[in-house]
């Protein structure tokens, strides 16, 4: 019994050191209640009220090499038909010269409950390219 559980345990936290390393997040989404700046960056929020603007960073470690990218909020809860998730908005933004490594703007949700943003590259929607979750009270 004692021999079966040890190597369970074994073989997990073998894998996870194996496959963690090999899985590195190259973008970020923050949120905060204030606009993007070097401060406010270092102390991210997920929650807010509703009716309140919601900031957002999305930041890449490597340079994006498309024109534009496609930031989508959705609305999850158990109680939503379509699988759980219902699309709240979408926006293409296009990149500017100085800002091949991120894009930051505000959004008002009014309606309560858990959202994730996505941010895509346009050209491949199967794949987000960075997403963060957050909730509205």
């Amino acid at each position: 019994m004692h021999t079966k559980l040890f190597t369970l345990l074994l073989i997990g936290f073998l894998s996870s050191i194996l496959f963690s390393g090999y899985i590195k997040q190259q973008a970020f989404v923050c949120f905060n209640e204030s606009p993007i700046t070097k401060e406010t960056v270092l102390y991210p929020v997920s929650e807010f009220q509703s009716g309140q603007k919601i900031y957002y960073l999305f930041f890449s470690k490597k340079a994006l090499k498309n024109d534009y990218i496609r930031v989508q909020i959705f609305k999850t809860a158990d109680n939503i038909s379509r699988g759980g998730y219902e699309m709240v908005r979408v926006k293409d933004y296009r990149l500017m010269k100085d800002e091949v490594y991120y894009q930051t703007d505000y959004f008002v949700i009014h309606q309560p409950g858990r959202y994730i943003l996505q941010v895509y590259n346009p050209q491949n929607l199967n794949l987000p390219l960075a997403y963060g979750e957050f909730t509205v009270k």
